[in-house]
C-alpha cells in the first residue's frame, strides 16, 4: 500500500477510535452521575486509549516517511526549458504590452514607504534582524488588507 494511502487509513482509524472513546467517556460520566458501576466502560476506554496511542505512533512514523519522500522528490523543469548557468540564460517566451514611460525615474518601494512613514526597515532590523520591516499606520492597514485578501 502506498504510504499516503496508509496514512489516510490510519488517520481514519485513529479518528474513529477517538470518537468511540469520547462516546464511552460520556457514558461513564452519565453512569457516575447516576451512581452506577462504570468499571466495564472504564476498562474499555483504557483499552481504546492504548490502541489509539499505538496507532498514533505508527501514524507519526508513516507521516514522517511521507514528508521525507515528498522532500526528496525533485521538481524537475519541463524538457523544453533550456539549461543555463544563471538567470542570464533565461529565454523570454512571451511579452505583452510595452513598458510605459513615466517621465521620471521610479523609486524602489522601500524608499517610498520610508518617505511616507509607513515602513521602517531600521526598526525592523533592530527588533528581529535584517530583511524585516515594521509597518506603521496605513502601512500596517495595507499589510493586513493584503493578508485578508489572500486568505
Amino acid at each position: 500500500m502506498e504510504k499516503s494511502e496508509l496514512r489516510k487509513k490510519l488517520l481514519k482509524e485513529v479518528e474513529g477510535l477517538k470518537a468511540q472513546k469520547n462516546a464511552i467517556s460520556k457514558e461513564i460520566g452519565e453512569l457516575k452521575r447516576s451512581k452506577q458501576n462504570a468499571d466495564r466502560q472504564m476498562a474499555e476506554s483504557k483499552k481504546l486509549g492504548e490502541k489509539i496511542n499505538e496507532l498514533e505512533e505508527r501514524l507519526k512514523d508513516v507521516e514522517s516517511q511521507v514528508a521525507t519522500s515528498s522532500l526528496m522528490s525533485r521538481n524537475t523543469p519541463h524538457a523544453s526549458v533550456p539549461a543555463g548557468e544563471d538567470s542570464s540564460a533565461n529565454v523570454e517566451k512571451r511579452n505583452s504590452g510595452k513598458p510605459g514611460d513615466m517621465g521620471f525615474m521610479p523609486k524602489p518601494h522601500n524608499e517610498i514607504g520610508e518617505a511616507l512613514g509607513i515602513l521602517n526597515f531600521a526598526e525592523g532590523a533592530r527588533l528581529s534582524g535584517s530583511r524585516f520591516v515594521v509597518y506603521h499606520g496605513l502601512g500596517a492597514a495595507l499589510e493586513r488588507a493584503l493578508i485578508n485578501f489572500m486568505l
